[in-house]
């Protein structure tokens, strides 16, 4: 069995290597929207370190997630209510 080589990326001026079966552009646009996130988090917080940038980077995309999700079940139990309608 062959080693796949990792994949080089850096987050807030640390390099990471990922490895797995996984794209490289997706990972790399993963990679630079963490690192987007943690700059954003460490320009509005002044003298924080950088694992509480990462935590709080962290719960920013948290947050994002979970409205989306909450958004998408919306979304599902209106069309559910329109296949419904449309069925009846």
């Amino acid at each position: 069995m062959r080693i796949k080589p990792g994949i080089k990326v850096g987050i807030y001026g640390q390099d990471y290597m990922v490895r797995g079966d996984v794209d490289e552009a997706y990972v790399t646009s993963l990679a630079a929207y963490v690192d987007g996130k943690m700059r954003e988090v460490s320009s509005k917080v002044s003298d924080a370190s950088p694992s509480r940038v990462a935590v709080m980077a962290a719960l920013n995309i948290c947050d994002e997630l979970f409205k989306m999700k909450k958004q998408q079940a919306k979304i599902e139990a209106f069309t559910d209510d329109l296949f419904k309608t449309l069925e009846g």
